[in-house]
């Protein structure tokens, strides 16, 4: 047993010296949306280097000198394969390498159209979507204003939970000769209970001609 042990510390010293040591075995899996981070720890025994192995992400710093480090991978784009994606960050000292596998999840929701475009009269809109957020977990933020808004909401801005379908959105016939629009978003909390924008459609509305 006792030999054992010795040949384990060996190795990773051998590894510290020589080549690189990685402290960070599994990291954190991100969320679908862009600018989500996890970090990697490793020790190295000299110069080293770092890179991605997709372009939707992206490592600082990439590189520096031996002892323990730490880099930060950051999702550059969202996720919107529908399927969970996993790349590989390699990093390299002494010519030696060492590979550690980024997950990024599959979430995802999908307005059907990209806008809505209404005439001066205005009138009512269905928003219908696609999304594999489970019930109770998918939110539609947005502006209630006196010209749009949902039947049923009372605050000035809400998030407010729907799925399949968004309910009918009432947009009043604009009396002035000004274009206007507002957004609706789709996104999910994170664990830390910060919105993430999944998806997000516009609501147009065209001022009344003059004569």
């Amino acid at each position: 047993m006792m030999v054992f042990i010795a040949a384990l510390l060996i190795g990773c010293v051998a590894d510290e010296v020589g080549g690189v040591y990685m402290i960070t075995e599994k990291a954190d899996t991100l969320h679908a949306v862009a600018d989500q981070r996890t970090e990697i720890m490793f020790n190295a025994g000299g110069e080293w280097t770092a890179k991605a192995l997709d372009n939707w992400l992206e490592v600082s710093p990439e590189t520096g000198n031996g002892g323990r480090n730490i880099i930060t991978v950051r999702s550059t784009k969202q996720n919107c394969t529908k399927l969970l994606r996993k790349a590989q960050v390699i990093i390299t000292s002494d010519g030696k390498s060492k590979m550690i596998e980024i997950v990024q999840r599959d979430d995802y929701a999908f307005f059907d159209s990209n806008e809505y475009v209404l005439d001066a009269d205005g009138g009512e809109i269905n928003m219908p979507f696609t999304t594999n957020v489970e019930k109770g977990k998918l939110y539609i933020a947005y502006y209630k204003l006196n010209w749009c808004f949902i039947a049923e909401a009372e605050d000035k801005t809400r998030t407010e939970e729907w799925s399949g379908n968004v309910k009918h959105i009432t947009v009043m016939p604009n009396e002035t000769t000004e274009a206007r629009s507002t957004k609706f978003t789709l996104g999910i909390y994170d664990e830390k209970k910060n919105f993430m924008a999944l998806d997000s459609i516009w609501v147009r509305q065209e001022g009344i001609s003059t004569p």
